[in-house]
């Protein structure tokens, strides 16, 4: 009998796509702060990308919190790439990320916000 995988916060693995971001399929994708690339040209403008989560952990012991947050920016960050990829595009610039967590120590419980905002662009391929 098989275990069901489960992520950093318990609930059980979504099924294939949960698997594939983060394995990394769609790591072909650029992610960057700047409005463009200086070595790279944009061909087209494929639209704004905003990705909203929201997740709950319940620490079991010290130091989870800081993995629950690693884990959740991983995983945002995976869901942006993948938004750009369906668009078309491999590069996600003018890269914004806000973040609000709450703690409640008393019940060793956090909540954490994100909030990733981009543009899903293509960019012109780089000459090997």
């Amino acid at each position: 009998q098989r275990v069901p995988e489960r992520s950093a916060w318990g609930a059980e693995a979504r099924g294939g796509v949960e698997r594939e971001l983060m394995r990394g399929r769609y790591e072909h994708v650029q992610i960057s702060t700047l409005d463009r690339m200086p070595t790279r040209p944009v061909v087209q403008y494929l639209g704004r990308v905003s990705v909203h989560i929201i997740r709950e952990s319940f620490e079991e012991k010290r130091g989870t919190l800081a993995r629950f947050t690693h884990e959740l920016l991983a995983q945002i960050n995976s869901i942006a790439r993948a938004h750009v990829s369906a668009r078309g595009g491999n590069a996600l610039l003018s890269y914004n990320l806000l973040e609000y967590q709450v703690d409640q120590e008393t019940t060793r419980q956090s909540y954490s916000i994100m909030s990733l905002s981009g543009d899903a662009v293509l960019l012109e391929d780089a000459d090997d």
